[in-house]
């Protein structure tokens, strides 16, 4: 259920869920299943820059900003190497775009001059609330198309798809 890295839970566990939240969202209109995906955009480099033992440390790192910034009832998920998802449930969803500056600006702060020097993080955010009778994979793919609308974004590196 839980990484063991970062100890947010695992894709396994998040596909698992995500399907049942899906369907309980398909069954109630109030209850709104919104996704946000978090991509640190250089991490590979500073893995080729600093080492993978390095890049594990800014994960880690990561995981605890995640943690500090999202609310008890938010699901946080490792997803990929560079990638994080969080889920937001309910009225929740009405603050994703706050939530989701709050963790750009959380994971971008983090400065450790022993793992990676002076290079800062560059994060890129995505989100994407459920359409009712929307199919998982169609919504997966819909908040990933945010992150790469998100990351070609210079000014905010945060989207919201519709």
């Amino acid at each position: 259920i839980k990484d063991p890295l970062t100890s947010l839970y695992t894709v396994q566990y998040m596909h698992h869920t995500i399907q049942h939240l899906i369907e309980m969202h398909d069954r109630n209109d109030e209850f709104i299943v919104g996704l946000l995906i978090v991509n640190i955009t250089n991490l590979d480099e500073i893995a080729t820059n600093f080492g993978i033992m390095q890049k594990e440390i800014i994960l880690t790192q990561a995981a605890d900003e995640i943690q500090d910034t999202i609310r008890p009832t938010d699901f946080p998920i490792r997803l990929t190497n560079n990638e994080f998802a969080i889920f937001v449930l309910g009225n929740a969803t009405n603050d994703m775009d706050i939530i989701a500056k709050r963790l750009k600006k959380s994971i971008e702060k983090i400065k450790n001059q022993a793992a990676i020097g002076d290079t800062s993080l560059d994060v890129s955010i995505g989100m994407a609330l459920h359409k009712k009778e929307e199919k998982l994979i169609a919504f997966l793919e819909r908040t990933d198309e945010a992150v790469e609308e998100a990351t070609k974004n210079e000014k905010s590196k945060i989207f919201m798809s519709s």
